[in-house]
């Protein structure tokens, strides 16, 4: 997984005066689900159109595949899927006459429709109208037209969003089939971290236009623990502060309990184990300060000290 499919290199974007993208190098391993987060407005959607080039950038440059977008644009991207956003769909038809019209679009025989609609589980529904599907199977149709090609990187730009819980728990478990069962790379945008976490290999973090953090799941989830603190609520506040005084970093609450600075599972089994031998009752444990929003907090301190 460590050829590249997709790279920027030192993208920057703007619009008029406005700086959008600045000095943006991506490096997507093939083979790997790439979540790309960031907030609204920080820059995600217009990278993912200046990878399928609906934007030439106003410097730096893009490869798939090893080659220049530039220069390859059409060959590049006849192995690309894409669903930006909502899909684009004719809600008067079928969902199978708008897989036939894509396939009419792309030259791709009539065969495909039915692969296509069983791996997106769509099969049962393909000849009900589209105005009476549901969002969650608008989004899977979109995806069923980007899988119409046989890509072999998909770029999807916020798939989830609207999907009620059972829409994003079956769109993960399709794009986690996806990149197991057909070897597809997939890059992915998001806002939710939490949601990233549960279906991505590697990450991207975008905030202002600019690559806050990129690298592997695990390699974000070990600098999120710098971000983040323990909060416990017990039985007798003052005593356990007295137990605990030589952690670095402890806080006692106005009410019932402590936090202190996350360390590991195995750090909080400890604590837990060490109030309850001393006869103090733990009402609650939870790790506070690791969602995106404090992450960026985090990254942005780290890259100005």
């Amino acid at each position: 997984m460590d050829q590249p499919v997709i790279q920027t290199l030192q993208l920057d974007h703007q619009f008029g005066k406005h700086k959008v993208l600045q000095q943006v190098s991506l490096n997507m391993p093939k083979g790997s689900i790439y979540g790309f987060l960031g907030p609204n407005g920080a820059g995600k959607t217009t990278t993912i159109r200046l990878l399928l080039g609906l934007l030439k950038p106003t410097q730096g440059e893009v490869l798939l595949f090893n080659e220049s977008l530039s220069t390859h644009r059409i060959p590049m991207l006849q192995k690309i899927g894409s669903l930006i956003e909502m899909p684009s769909l004719y809600l008067h038809l079928t969902g199978r006459e708008n897989l036939r019209n894509a396939c009419i679009l792309r030259n791709i025989p009539y065969a495909k429709i039915d692969e296509v609609l069983a791996l997106v589980r769509l099969t049962k529904d393909a000849n009900r109208k589209v105005k009476e599907y549901s969002l969650g199977m608008k989004q899977r149709l979109g995806l069923a037209i980007a899988l119409l090609p046989d890509p072999s990187l998909l770029i999807l730009d916020e798939p989830t969003n609207g999907l009620d819980p059972n829409g994003i728990i079956e769109m993960r478990e399709l794009l986690k089939q996806l990149n197991r069962e057909r070897g597809i790379s997939i890059f992915i945008s998001s806002h939710l971290l939490s949601e990233m976490e549960k279906v991505a290999t590697h990450i991207g973090i975008i905030h202002h236009g600019r690559m806050m953090f990129q690298g592997t799941l695990q390699e974000l989830q070990s600098l999120k623990v710098n971000g983040a603190y323990l909060q416990v609520d017990c039985s007798d506040q003052e005593r356990a502060v007295q137990i605990f005084t030589r952690e670095s970093g402890l806080v006692m609450l106005n009410g019932s309990g402590f936090k202190l600075p996350y360390q590991s599972k195995e750090h909080v089994a400890q604590l837990i184990q060490t109030l309850v031998r001393e006869k103090i009752d733990v009402y609650q444990v939870q790790v506070n300060g690791n969602d995106l929003e404090n992450l960026f907090l985090y990254l942005t301190e780290k890259q100005a000290s």
